[in-house]
């Protein structure tokens, strides 16, 4: 069975994640959890401008609240050198203005920054302190021997210091830095290239701990992170009814939840030579596609965190080779976005639609966009936020 995965590249050594990604992974209905933590008029739909910071790639992304915060980033200087920034920028969606945040507590900038929204609206920043790089990025000459956390809090604009662990010690220095995975109910989770491979850690804030999460055995990519749990999507099976001569595959899902990986079930539709499989993870959305060779749609499914099911979903074309964006909003709508044509095509359906509905928005075409749930309406982040900006979608435009 041929697998693609779609979404945030990590370094060489990383996983190939289909987290998007960039930087954070938020719990869709966060607005309707999260008291007095952030702003709660509702978003102000339209174009948000770029924060006030200098041009920076790669920075720490997160949606809390109906606010977004933006921190790090390398920046490019003239020699070729490059420099991991330590300054941040909120943006509060209902008065439409960006304010700087507190100055974090890391020694210098974060290397590859990653964040991840909590329950309580807080997020969690996790990275590698290093001020200078050479022009190949090469983190073996950081001088920080262990990656560093903290947590921002909005509605204080301060900063907390999470507790150390040895389960932070320094990256192989072939990769460096750190992805997020996202918030599972307790834990916010992130992948992050501690030698001698790629590990998944989860910070609890309960209980102040970083714990390691094992790998499903024989599972390398894809995880995709949701409000639920983690969800790990592999293990190949053959089956030896249909069709008859066995040809037929499937793949198990496995969803962690609360410390432990629940027994797997199996993807909605069994694989024939004619088909080839595609998921993609998005902002609490896990997607299968199957793919006829000869065709450019195929059935597609979501996965329910909360049950631990795949639900059908309506058939969609998409032309092939496409990048694919999703999520899953917090009145349950599911988004999905692909550039095509010069534009960024956005299709929304409910879980009990029979058919897909495009989004009257018009937006500019990036291949690289990444959507966030913000309540019910929907993030646009592309692939440069601190030189582009942002979008907000409201529920008339996704209509």
């Amino acid at each position: 069975m041929q697998r693609r995965v779609t979404g945030h590249r990590l370094p060489v050594a990383f996983f190939v994640l289909a987290v998007l990604t960039a930087s954070c992974a938020s719990p869709d209905n966060v607005a309707t959890r999260v008291s007095g933590t952030t702003s709660s008029n509702a978003p102000v739909a339209g174009a948000v401008p770029p924060p006030p910071l200098s041009p920076r790639q790669a920075p720490a992304v997160a949606i809390t609240g109906n606010d977004i915060v933006v921190y790090g980033g390398i920046a490019t200087q003239e020699d070729g050198t490059h420099i991991a920034k330590s300054d941040g920028a909120m943006y509060d969606s209902a008065s439409g203005k960006w304010r700087a945040i507190a100055a974090a507590p890391f020694s210098e900038g974060l290397y590859q920054p990653a964040a991840v929204t909590t329950d309580d609206g807080g997020v969690v920043v996790l990275g590698l302190p290093c001020g200078t790089l050479e022009a190949d990025l090469d983190v073996a000459t950081c001088e920080e021997t262990q990656l560093a956390a903290a947590e921002y809090v909005p509605s204080e604009n301060k900063w907390q210091t999470l507790p150390s662990s040895e389960l932070l010690q320094k990256p192989d220095h072939t990769a460096g830095g750190a992805s997020p995975l996202g918030w599972t109910g307790s834990e916010a989770v992130f992948v992050v290239a501690i030698s001698p491979a790629p590990t998944m850690l989860a910070y609890t804030p309960k209980t102040h701990e970083w714990t390691k999460i094992p790998a499903v055995a024989g599972i390398v990519e894809p995880y995709c992170g949701t409000t639920g749990g983690l969800v790990a999507i592999g293990g190949q099976e053959v089956a030896s009814q249909d069709p008859p001569d066995g040809s037929a595959t499937g793949t198990n899902t496995h969803l962690y939840s609360e410390g432990v990986w629940l027994e797997p079930s199996r993807e909605p539709v069994a694989l024939d030579d004619q088909l080839t499989s595609r998921i993609v993870c998005g902002d609490n959305a896990v997607v299968f596609l199957p793919w006829h060779k000869s065709l450019e749609a195929g059935p597609t499914s979501w996965f329910d965190s909360a049950s631990a099911t795949w639900q059908p979903a309506p058939e969609l074309a998409i032309p092939a080779g496409r990048h694919i964006s999703v999520s899953a909003l917090g009145d349950g709508t599911r988004v999905v976005a692909f550039a095509s044509d010069g534009a960024l095509q956005i299709y929304t359906s409910s879980p009990a639609a029979s058919d897909w509905t495009k989004a009257t928005a018009d937006a500019d075409a990036d291949e690289n966009v990444t959507l966030r749930a913000m309540g019910s309406s929907l993030v646009l982040q592309p692939s440069d936020p601190v030189s582009d900006g942002f979008s907000i979608l409201g529920a008339s435009a996704l209509k």
